[in-house]
């Protein structure tokens, strides 16, 4: 009876548990969230700096996943269809990336990403799957780590530091929007056709802002590194991005 009593009295944490990852990572097939994207981007070179500006959108949803190769149990793909366009080169791109996850009990997780239309390939995995959200974390007011490692890069990052705010948006004022903070560190190589680039002073900083309902509503991120070869410095590079949503559509 006892026990009976104690199961019942986790009842309403259990459900409120899954509220969290229900409200504020809706994982909704058919949706369309649409974002604008502005970034500033930093190179500095010994012969001196360049300043870029880059605007785009990105079109995302979620689908099933598509690649029978890729077998974890749960796996969805987000779809993320980005344009964007360069103010010093004029240049356009588009890239349509789909980027695989799962849910696991309320935890979300990453495991790589591809290029759409490309085939499965082992090499686009991380090394280990990494943590979107841990929404234990995050209940607890507990900060949560995660890697993310490829290709010889690696991203370390804590995320703490929750807070329910109030926030202005093109979907109108949205009450309850959880904003949490991302730090962490940039190590490794880059590979560059036959070049290895080695990674010095790499840094990252995010505020992310979660509304119930919608999920990302925007996203601040600064990222910062330096590349040298063989111990002598070739660049310094520096980004700020904003991402912000414009409109939400179900299909």
């Amino acid at each position: 009876m006892k026990s009976c009593l104690a199961l019942l009295g986790l009842l309403p944490f259990v459900v409120s548990l899954n509220a969290q990852i229900e409200k504020y990572f809706p994982i909704e097939k058919g949706v369309v969230w649409n974002y604008q994207i502005e970034k500033t981007r930093r190179f500095v070179l010994l012969e001196g700096e360049q300043v870029d500006e880059i605007s785009g959108t990105s079109s995302e949803t979620i689908v099933d996943n598509i690649y029978p190769e890729f077998t974890t149990e749960g796996a969805l793909i987000l779809q993320q269809n980005v344009s964007q366009k360069s103010k010093m080169s004029g240049g356009e791109s588009h890239d349509s990336l789909n980027i695989l996850f799962s849910e696991k009990g309320q935890t979300v997780l990453n495991y790589g990403q591809l290029p759409d239309g490309v085939p499965f390939n082992k090499d686009a995995l991380y090394s280990d799957p990494s943590v979107l959200i841990d929404f234990n974390k995050v209940k607890a007011g507990e900060p949560f780590q995660s890697t993310m490692s490829m290709k010889g890069m690696k991203i370390s990052t804590t995320s703490s530091d929750y807070e329910y705010v109030t926030l202005d948006t093109a979907l109108g004022k949205l009450e309850n929007v959880l904003r949490y903070k991302v730090t962490g560190t940039i190590t490794g190589v880059i590979n560059s056709g036959s070049q290895t680039l080695n990674i010095q002073d790499g840094k990252i900083k995010e505020t992310n802002w979660l509304a119930p309902g919608i999920g990302t509503v925007k996203q601040e991120q600064h990222m910062e590194m330096a590349l040298t070869i063989g111990g002598k410095p070739i660049i310094t590079s520096i980004e700020d991005k904003t991402k912000v949503i414009t409109s939400m559509e179900r299909e």
